[in-house]
């Protein structure tokens, strides 16, 4: 999923069941553009696991250049408000927040 106040929905709904003891990641992903070089894509990407199922969240925040610092910023400030709200939720619900992600998710692969 892609919207982040969705996943918080589903991680409520899922706090109980989540796999080892609770354990959520989350981080900030940067993403090189094939196209343009320098430039690069920011999104907040989160994981966990219900009964061996991943639930993933790759909530795209935009893209940052140098170019322009001041979107550069905004873009930055967005991911950190995603993973602020993962983290104030996991911290509701007594769930153990680590930084990172699930290995083998999707093609967000390092």
């Amino acid at each position: 999923m892609d919207n982040v106040e969705e996943f918080l929905e589903e991680l409520a709904k899922d706090a109980s069941k989540i796999d080892r003891g609770g354990i959520v990641r989350c981080t900030k992903l940067y993403q090189a553009d094939r196209k343009l070089s320098g430039v690069r894509g920011v999104s907040v990407f989160a994981t966990y696991t219900v009964e061996g199922q991943i639930v993933l969240l790759s909530h795209y925040c935009g893209e940052t250049g140098g170019l322009n610092k001041e979107h550069d910023a905004a873009v930055i400030e967005r991911a950190n408000l995603g993973i602020a709200k993962v983290g104030a939720a996991c911290g509701e619900l007594g769930l153990d927040l680590r930084a990172g992600y699930l290995k083998g998710v999707g093609n967000h692969e390092p």
